[in-house]
């Protein structure tokens, strides 16, 4: 263990392989060359440590999309007692950034406990393995990182979990070690607004989905509209009297369920579509209107979304997210998994301000806002307008 060797020309080929995809920045592809050099290469190697390194790096900043069958070969690696103590401990601390980032406090909390339990059973004798392995960088590949950063990387963990830890106990108390984390849910916030634009809407990562087809649901902030334009025209329902709530009216003629002017005086009785709960009609002549002009092709119950519906988020709990999240609107991309035939309630995965963090959400907190029909009419009609008026200003 003490002599440096040179990985297989085969697996040397494959770790450089993935060092040029990260470089080119396909991080997904170079992600799965990681995952797959990373058992080949021998302990001795420069490449053993750096490798997983890299596995972890991508994940942690979720630089693509992640999904189950990297989390398995991390939670493997973790529960390994023949891989070195400091491997797992790295897998272990990934996997509690996951879960953290998952809005798993609990989970994550575990995780880091495990990282401070591995960290600190690192034996004399593998430490010294470090030293030499790090010696051993330095000489060949003095790139990579220092002997320092290579001998100090399990204290690292031990102490950054440890710092978390106190967080998830005193969440008033940001550490160094949560700087990263503090600063993200800042950054996010200032720059929710930018992230509304449609170059936003491109680029996003998915997180976790179980099939090996790698298709996982993703919610996107909807570049269709302003969320103020939205919160004017989809207000969330706050009663469970709809023909009573502010804001709502027919959607075919346009008549107000409410006067929001001055008394809040009920003008119209309101009635909604039975199968969709979405759509308004102050009278059955206009729900007739609306069901020969293309309603009854796009009509789904609540809870059947498609690819590019429109949703908004709301009724969210947790701390971090709730401020952000509550009231924005997303794009819905795909089925995560087929519904539960428990009944149980079906959980939907969404890319936070641009695809850097995702979340889940359940079912219970998606409204539709919009159809993905409406919304390829809109833009049909926008595009056509803006061709007819290029120098008109749409919002």
């Amino acid at each position: 263990m003490r002599g440096f060797t040179d990985p297989p020309p085969a697996v040397h080929n494959l770790y450089m392989k993935a060092e040029e995809l990260a470089q080119e920045g396909r991080y997904r592809e170079s992600l799965d060359q990681y995952i797959k050099c990373y058992p080949l290469v021998p302990r001795t190697a420069y490449t053993y440590w750096y490798c997983l390194s890299a596995i972890s790096s991508i994940i942690r900043h979720n630089q693509c999309d992640i999904f189950a069958e990297d989390d398995a070969f991390l939670k493997k690696l973790q529960n390994d007692s023949n891989a070195p103590t400091h491997h797992r401990a790295q897998a272990a601390f990934t996997r509690a950034r996951l879960a953290y980032n998952q809005g798993n406090r609990e989970a994550s909390a575990q995780l880091y406990r495990k990282v401070v339990s591995l960290s600190e059973t690192i034996t004399p004798t593998e430490y010294s393995t470090l030293i030499v392995t790090g010696v051993n960088i330095k000489t060949f590949q003095p790139e990579i990182m220092t002997v320092k950063e290579w001998i100090d990387s399990p204290q690292t963990f031990l102490t950054l979990a440890k710092e978390n830890l106190a967080f998830f106990n005193s969440p008033k108390e940001f550490k160094s070690g949560l700087t990263e984390i503090k600063d993200i849910v800042v950054d996010k916030m200032l720059e929710q607004q930018r992230l509304r634009t449609p170059e936003a809407a491109f680029g996003h990562g998915n997180f976790f989905s179980s099939n090996s087809s790698k298709t996982a649901t993703l919610l996107m902030c909807g570049p269709f509209m302003s969320k103020e334009r939205y919160d004017a025209e989809y207000p969330i329902v706050k009663s469970v009297v709809l023909d009573r709530t502010p804001g709502f009216k027919c959607d075919v003629c346009g008549i107000l369920a409410v006067d929001e002017s001055g008394e809040k005086e009920v003008l119209n009785s309101l009635k909604k579509c039975n199968s969709c709960y979405s759509k308004f009609y102050c009278s059955v002549e206009c729900q007739r209107k609306a069901w020969k002009a293309g309603h009854k092709k796009m009509c789904r119950a609540p809870t059947d979304l498609v690819k590019f519906d429109l949703v908004r988020i709301h009724g969210l709990k947790n701390e971090m997210y709730s401020q952000m999240m509550n009231g924005s609107v997303f794009e819905v991309r795909g089925p995560l998994l087929p519904r539960p035939t428990d009944g149980s309630p079906v959980k939907w995965r969404i890319s936070i301000m641009g695809g850097n963090k995702q979340l889940v959400i359940k079912e219970m907190n998606i409204t539709r806002v919009m159809f993905r029909e409406e919304r390829f009419k809109w833009e049909e009609l926008e595009g056509e307008c803006m061709e007819s008026n290029p120098d008109r200003v749409f919002e």
